[in-house]
């Protein structure tokens, strides 16, 4: 949908979806641990960066082509589109049950609607009013549709509440030194 000067979609994102993948099976995604295990994973990684950076390594980046990095970069974005489809399609089962039997049941009407809304609000907003941040705008007036109809009263699926604050700096429990 093009570049944005709002939105930052670049190494942050695939780091993030790498260090996803990286934890999915030692804790529960969200869990404290899972947490835990994710600052350490971003501490070590930052560790080996700056050893690299101060042993002038960076040529090793060099190594690295380019069509690899953008392979990456367009596999990384259509893993995060196909893990999202299912919400944005208002999906309640999995893909193997719509397959077996297909039939609107699967589907949640409400979150299609507003996944589908959203959607075409913001390939509206970058046709005809490309200034606006039209991502905010969609999720501001999203939002503000959801509270006024109880979307989150009728089994929507929503954020809700999250957590304040930073946990405690501390060994996860998976990793042993010794």
């Amino acid at each position: 949908m093009g570049a944005s000067p709002r939105l930052g979609v670049g190494p942050t994102a695939l780091t993030s979806l790498l260090i996803g993948a990286s934890l999915a099976g030692m804790a529960e995604p969200g869990s404290a641990q899972w947490v835990t295990l994710a600052a350490w994973t971003a501490i070590m990684a930052g560790a080996v960066q700056w050893i690299l950076g101060a042993l002038r390594s960076g040529w090793l980046v060099n190594l690295v082509t380019s069509p690899v990095l953008n392979g990456f970069t367009q596999a990384a974005g259509i893993l995060i589109l196909l893990s999202q489809l299912p919400d944005l399609l208002g999906l309640r089962s999995s893909w193997s049950a719509l397959l077996s039997d297909p039939s609107w049941h699967h589907f949640d009407p409400w979150a299609l609607l507003f996944g589908a809304g959203g959607l075409c609000g913001l390939l509206l907003l970058k046709r005809f009013a490309p200034r606006l941040p039209a991502a905010v705008l969609v999720v501001a007036i999203c939002g503000a549709i959801s509270a006024v109809v109880g979307f989150a009263e009728h089994d929507g699926h929503i954020v809700g509440h999250l957590p304040a604050g930073l946990p405690s700096l501390a060994v996860p429990s998976s990793i042993s030194i010794v």
